[in-house]
């Protein structure tokens, strides 16, 4: 059952590849590859957990989970075992954690502007609120603001690359950072999903004042321009796509 329900794993790569960084592809890579060995029936949910917490930790075991339940929502999507109901099981038991996948392709409704001064205005603790508008102004993930001092100018990014931060206006880094939980709590206060709808929404923003598809790259420490299809919103689709295409 494992390897059968594994095979379409490459058609899986094909279809989705523009969707993540090469090196986030590159680690999917070889979970699938582990989950494939170590898994006899993914389908059983609870054995596939039991196998999953011996073997990783546990925020890792969370994110092999949503990975799984990503790849089964594109099996659903392509037409195979539609009418299995031990995998229609699976998806109703794992409905948050598909949604909390899928959270991360879905289009923030808010722009730029709208996001700042909620934040300015919201109930939240300081230095939340400090952490939040940092994230919006820099573009930075969250885990990579513990690794700037306070006079830091550049940042150690995914894949290990090492990039220059801009800022769209002067801001001070936080003291304290939140919790990623905190975090995503007090973005729903202001009308998005998390921490990373803001940094979807300073890319889109620097697109705005009109920057170079390289130099966004550069900037969002991006490998491939065609992941910034992930990161366009509604009112900027049709420039960010004409930059890529052009």
């Amino acid at each position: 059952m494992g390897n059968e329900f594994f095979k379409h794993v490459d058609y899986y790569f094909e279809t989705y590849t523009n969707r993540w960084a090469e090196t986030t592809n590159s680690q999917l890579r070889c979970y699938f590859n582990s989950l494939a060995r170590i898994l006899p029936d993914p389908t059983d949910t609870n054995a596939t957990y039991e196998i999953l917490a011996e073997k990783y930790a546990k925020s890792t075991v969370i994110e092999v989970w949503r990975i799984l339940t990503s790849y089964y929502g594109f099996l659903l999507e392509q037409g195979y075992y539609r009418g299995d109901n031990v995998f229609r099981t699976w998806g109703r038991r794992n409905a948050r954690a598909l949604r909390d996948n899928g959270e991360r392709t879905r289009k923030v409704e808010i722009t730029f502007e709208e996001a700042w001064q909620r934040i300015q205005e919201a109930e939240i603790p300081e230095h939340a609120r400090k952490t939040l508008r940092f994230i919006l102004n820099t573009g930075l993930r969250r885990h990579e603001i513990h690794r700037l001092s306070g006079d830091s100018t550049r940042v150690m990014g995914k894949g290990q690359k090492l990039r220059s931060l801009y800022p769209v206006s002067e801001c001070a880094l936080p003291e304290k950072v939140p919790s990623n939980s905190e975090l995503v709590r007090h973005c729903k206060k202001i009308g998005v999903y998390g921490p990373h709808a803001l940094r979807k929404l300073y890319a889109t923003r620097l697109v705005g004042l009109g920057l170079e598809p390289q130099d966004l790259c550069h900037v969002m420490g991006w490998s491939n321009i065609k992941t910034a299809y992930t990161y366009l919103q509604p009112t900027r689709d049709d420039k960010l796509r004409g930059m890529i295409s052009g």
